[in-house]
């Protein structure tokens, strides 16, 4: 994992990079309450992670000091859904509620996804006072030859 800091006086920009070896694109479709809800006291973080990446967590959404963004449907408006992951390894996503005025975890599941070429995979998060279910959509990433020979 190579990771640089950048500062301004506007604010800080944390950048992390790792080189992989025959990936697929993870998109993540959704993250949607399916039953129960989320306390509006609660904040939320959102984030996965590749088996082979150590300390490579990437984060899909923090909320911060405020509420977890979920719509009137139950589904969470994450900041981020792309990601690349080793074919033959594995994809985490985590959830985490904590409270607001602390760093405290209240509750925190994970799923653990297998990588496929194509296709749609999905797993239940149980946080105790809700579950959560987790969609990725799978695709395949052109290669750089096909990217030249404008055959993608």
């Amino acid at each position: 994992m190579i990771r640089r800091c950048l500062s301004s006086k506007h604010g800080e920009l944390e950048l992390k990079s790792a080189a992989l070896v025959r990936t697929v694109e993870a998109t993540m479709e959704s993250i949607q309450v399916t039953e129960g809800s989320w306390p509006d006291h609660l904040r939320g973080v959102v984030f996965c992670r590749t088996a082979s990446v150590e300390g490579g967590d990437i984060v899909l959404l923090d909320s911060r000091d405020g509420r977890m963004p979920i719509n009137c449907d139950g589904a969470v408006e994450l900041s981020r859904r792309v990601v690349s992951v080793e074919l033959r390894g594995e994809l985490s996503v985590v959830v985490v509620a904590q409270a607001n005025e602390s760093s405290d975890i209240i509750s925190r599941d994970k799923v653990v996804f297998t990588p496929d070429k194509a296709g749609r995979s999905s797993g239940v998060l149980n946080l105790g006072f809700c579950k959560v279910k987790a969609t990725v959509c799978w695709s395949l990433l052109a290669t750089l030859r096909q990217m030249l020979s404008g055959n993608p």
